[in-house]
């Protein structure tokens, strides 16, 4: 701990008495800490970003819905559909024929 400080500080290994494989090997740990560090930070920013994305999609689903519940649309959509829709792809012509054939 006290080599790896006083190497941040700039310290030399050779002031510390320190050799050249052991300041290596404490400069890539202290590197790799970092980015350790870095990472867990972006994965918590990035878990909190994902929570407030997912609660304003349902806030904004939710006040989509509601807006057209006020108005009644969603009412008049389903009254206003085409009478070739409701019966499954036929027209009233072969709807006739069919009674008619019976």
């Amino acid at each position: 701990m006290y080599v790896r400080r006083n190497l941040a500080r700039g310290y030399s290994a050779q002031d510390l008495n320190v050799g050249f494989i052991k300041k290596n090997q404490i400069e890539f740990q202290s590197k790799i800490n970092t980015v350790k560090s870095k990472f867990r930070t972006y994965e918590e920013e990035s878990k909190t970003f994902m929570e407030r994305w997912e609660d304003r999609s349902k806030e904004y689903i939710h006040s989509f819905i509601s807006l057209f519940e006020k108005t009644g649309v969603l009412h008049l959509l389903h009254r206003s559909q085409s009478p070739f829709m409701s019966t499954g792809g036929k027209s009233d012509t072969e709807e006739e024929d069919n009674h008619s054939k019976q």
